[in-house]
């Protein structure tokens, strides 16, 4: 008798644990079961941090949407950029070079470089003009710590990150 309690006892703590694991809606593997839009790990996903900041369902809305329209153009660009240095590499590697055809060329690579740069900016404004001033500030330092954490840096000093969120903080 006492090994079926002890048994039971086992199988629902283990039971419990799984449950707890998949939490609302999820499967346990990181699936919250919002589809393919889930942004899981972005800082306004996150309940403490949407608390702490008083962020509205229409807020995250725009911020799941400024998202997803910034991933589409930066995989645009991404791929730009890709066959803009494929292009370099070939002309320099090929039979018809010149100085004059490589410099344009790289003028190329580097202008696509400075939209993916710009388009990164707009992404951070943009999310500072839904958020406003405070907010704004608030979310770069929590954005700071969620990176730090991510990056196994928490309890280290990551300066690139704490820099980032010092720059972006007095935008």
């Amino acid at each position: 008798m006492k090994k079926v309690t002890v048994w039971t006892v086992v199988l629902l703590v283990a039971l419990s644990g799984a449950a707890m694991a998949m939490g609302p809606g999820g499967d346990g593997w990181g699936n919250s079961g919002r589809g393919m839009n889930d942004h899981r790990g972005m800082w306004w996903d996150r309940d403490q941090v949407t608390g702490e900041l008083g962020l509205t369902p229409k807020e995250i809305d725009k911020l799941d949407k400024l998202h997803r329209d910034h991933q589409h153009r930066m995989i645009d660009l991404r791929e730009d950029a890709k066959d803009l240095r494929r292009d370099l590499a070939e002309y320099l590697n090929g039979d018809t070079f010149s100085v004059s055809g490589a410099r344009e060329k790289y003028k190329a690579v580097d202008k696509i470089r400075s939209e993916m740069g710009e388009a990164m900016f707009n992404f951070r404004i943009k999310q500072r003009e839904i958020l406003g001033t405070e907010r704004g500030a608030a979310a770069c330092t929590k954005e700071a710590a969620v990176g730090a954490v991510r990056a196994g840096t928490w309890g280290s000093i990551n300066l690139g990150v704490v820099r980032r969120a010092l720059v972006l903080r007095e935008i």
